[in-house]
């Protein structure tokens, strides 16, 4: 089996479009982390700078698990999507029609 080396113009685009992808997903992410700021305040337990600040560990998990969740499979839906309005490679990795 041989493989077809793709121009270099295409690949650039592909690779631009996959970086668009992840930078929208990373954008809705970082809209929905506004909405954990209500999220109450760790128990003071002990003296340092969480305790001090009232800050929220809770947003920090919560944030992780939003990041962890979300980015991936927006960024795949980005990226098809910006596939199929005319950038990049095919979705599948098959011949464009």
């Amino acid at each position: 089996m041989t493989t077809r080396q793709r121009p270099l113009t295409e690949r650039i685009t592909a690779a631009l479009l996959w970086l668009a992808a992840f930078s929208y997903a990373c954008g809705v992410f970082l809209t929905l982390t506004m909405l954990t700021t209500s999220l109450p305040a760790t128990a003071p337990t002990a003296i340092g700078a969480v305790t001090i600040a009232h800050y929220s560990k809770l947003r920090d998990y919560v944030n992780a698990a939003l990041f962890f969740v979300l980015v991936p499979p927006l960024t795949l839906w980005f990226k098809r999507l910006g596939s199929r309005w005319g950038g990049g490679s095919p979705p599948h990795g098959g011949e464009a029609a």
